[in-house]
């Protein structure tokens, strides 16, 4: 009997054998295959590995193009930071493909550069067609797309990036249909496209925290750092500096498209018509909270935010100061309202609180009042601490706590040291 059971035992063994442990995969342009390297092609790498497996690329640049991503494949640089791997589409199409690509696919320490796509293609430095890569470390740069010209998510895709970089890239630095991205610590400069030179999600659930847009513009369009359309956004510390477009220099949202802001800042954005910060139509609701906005402007309607079409915008713990146009602040118009609590609208061009927010003033903690930053010239919204928007400083008492996105920096009337502004400065402002 005991002979037999081992027999059986040993069948089953014979039949399931262990998993065998995961591979790593060497690539380097310059090597042998079988002698330095595994591979010279990043692509000849990911197609002889399995799930789980690591295809690990040696630094220097790949003229490489179309690659394609399979799922639980962990592709990296080297060092796994960007400055190490370059992969050069060289305008011969995207850079990168993922189709049916699960959360257990990992890409870190690429610069992407050099995709062209025409027609109605999008996403020339990576596309993700109903796959959730996670993306660490990389950066997209001079890609050139229909839409989406950095990267492209579509067909309930649901990718999360940490410590990208978008920029230079024509037609969107990030574009989403039907997906639902997730961005932390991810920057965009000097995108441009016609919708959200940036980022720009239609149909999408997006969150967004520590991230910061500067720079980029849609020209002729909408939203030049942000743009929205039936689309959830939640943005946390999310910083836009010095973004343009006709309508909604920083972020345009529009049809149905709830918003929640917190902790953001909008400082020197800009639109030739409406909403200098933000412009806002047709649904919504909006909720911002704790977010500063400062030396925006708008051609036309709202110097920071403007609301139209049955639009309504809660706007909570904010300052509203030294925004320059040609009427109030914050301007309403077809059915739209903005209810303010807490906020301090100060020293801008026209009235204060006019418009959607006459007869607000004085009531549920809202002041106007010098707040009194530490150096906002240069970029440094920390509060002094004999601010009015400091924890209990409050000119009537009202219990508000903090107002604005910054807490104390420094003492009354000496302005802290600020660095040049840099991504790097940027986020170490949120710590």
């Amino acid at each position: 009997m005991k002979a037999i059971v081992s027999l059986v035992v040993l069948c089953f063994v014979l039949m399931d054998p262990p998993d065998a442990p995961a591979r790593v995969w060497e690539v380097d342009v310059n090597g042998m295959p079988g002698v330095d390297c595994d591979c010279v092609t990043i692509q000849a790498c990911i197609d002889s590995a399995s799930a789980g497996d690591t295809v690990e690329v040696a630094c220097g640049t790949y003229y490489e193009y179309d690659i394609e991503m399979k799922s639980g494949i962990n592709l990296r640089s080297e060092t796994g930071l960007p400055d190490c791997v370059t992969i050069d589409a060289a305008q011969q199409g995207r850079v990168v493909y993922c189709a049916d690509v699960d959360s257990t696919t990992r890409i870190e320490g690429f610069r992407m550069t050099g995709g062209l796509l025409s027609g109605t293609d999008s996403g020339a430095g990576i596309c993700c067609e109903h796959s959730s890569p996670r993306i660490y470390q990389c950066e997209f740069s001079g890609n050139s797309a229909p839409g989406g010209a950095g990267l492209s998510c579509y067909d309930g895709s649901a990718p999360l990036l940490v410590d990208a970089a978008f920029t230079d890239n024509a037609n969107a630095g990030m574009g989403c249909d039907n997906s639902s991205p997730t961005l932390i610590r991810v920057s965009f400069a000097r995108n441009a496209a016609g919708y959200g030179g940036g980022f720009a999600c239609w149909d999408c659930t997006a969150s967004l925290t520590d991230c910061a847009f500067s720079s980029n513009t849609s020209p002729g369009g909408y939203g030049g750092g942000v743009y929205t359309w039936d689309s959830a956004l939640t943005l946390t510390r999310v910083r836009f500096e010095g973004n343009t477009a006709p309508f909604g220099g920083a972020l345009y949202s529009e049809i149905d498209s709830p918003l929640e802001l917190s902790h953001c800042t909008f400082w020197s954005n800009s639109a030739t018509n409406l909403g200098g910060a933000m412009a806002c139509v047709y649904g919504g609701p909006a909720i911002v909270s704790n977010c500063t906005f400062y030396g925006n402007s708008a051609g036309a309607w709202g110097s920071v935010i403007d609301c139209a079409f049955d639009y309504e915008l809660t706007l909570d713990n904010s300052i509203l100061a030294f925004n320059t146009g040609c009427t109030q602040a914050v301007t309403c118009s077809y059915r739209s309202g903005v209810t303010a609590s807490c906020c301090n609208v100060y020293g801008n061009d026209g009235p204060d609180w006019d418009d959607c927010l006459q007869g607000q003033l004085g009531i549920r903690g809202n002041i106007s009042e010098c707040p009194r930053f530490c150096d906002a010239e240069n970029g440094d919204f920390h509060l002094q601490e004999c601010s009015p928007c400091a924890p209990g400083n409050h000119p009537t008492g009202y219990p508000c706590g903090l107002i604005g996105a910054y807490e104390v920096g420094c003492p009354c009337g000496e302005p802290s040291a600020v660095e040049e502004t840099s991504w790097s400065s940027l986020k170490a402002m949120y710590r």
